[in-house]
């Protein structure tokens, strides 16, 4: 896809997904965290075809969960 695509893909979506992460970690860092991780992995590996919104959804999903998972390897390493 050529950059004034994904400019409009961006501009159009980023607030949904904004929030769509907000809801799942409740913090605003991680949020914009997932979104712009979300994003970029999405930009990298997209294949055209299918819709955009469920591939950024789920790209979105996919890295809330790595993060999760990092958060909880990282508090049973500690000892927590």
């Amino acid at each position: 896809m050529e950059h004034d695509v994904w400019k409009s893909i961006y501009e159009r979506f980023y607030r949904p997904l904004y929030l769509y992460a907000l809801s799942l970690c409740r913090n605003r860092d991680d949020a914009e965290d997932l979104v712009q991780s979300t994003f970029l992995k999405a930009f990298l590996s997209y294949e055209e075809g299918g819709s955009i919104r469920y591939w950024l959804t789920k790209v979105l999903q996919n890295e809330y969960y790595n993060l999760f998972q990092r958060r909880k390897r990282l508090v049973f390493e500690a000892g927590y």
